[in-house]
């Protein structure tokens, strides 16, 4: 098992597992904005924990659907 941190072809940070890549090789904070975009939710969290076993690409810069503006991000 191998983890390999590289930059993108936009100098950001990203990284794969076992040579399967976890984010994206150009532009991972663009990945990142459309995932949370793309966040469908039914109601408004009060908070919200993000987590993975890789970079958390994104976080402070993408933008929260405006449901969550009131929610605390951990």
């Amino acid at each position: 098992m191998s983890i390999t941190f590289t930059k993108s072809a936009n100098g950001e940070a990203t990284c794969s597992f076992n040579s399967i890549r976890l984010h994206s090789a150009y532009n991972p904070s663009r990945e990142a904005e459309r995932f949370v975009q793309n966040v469908k939710c039914d109601f408004n969290p009060k908070y919200i924990l993000i987590t993975g076993a890789a970079l958390v690409t994104g976080v402070q810069t993408c933008a929260l659907p405006i449901s969550f503006v009131l929610c605390r991000l951990f």
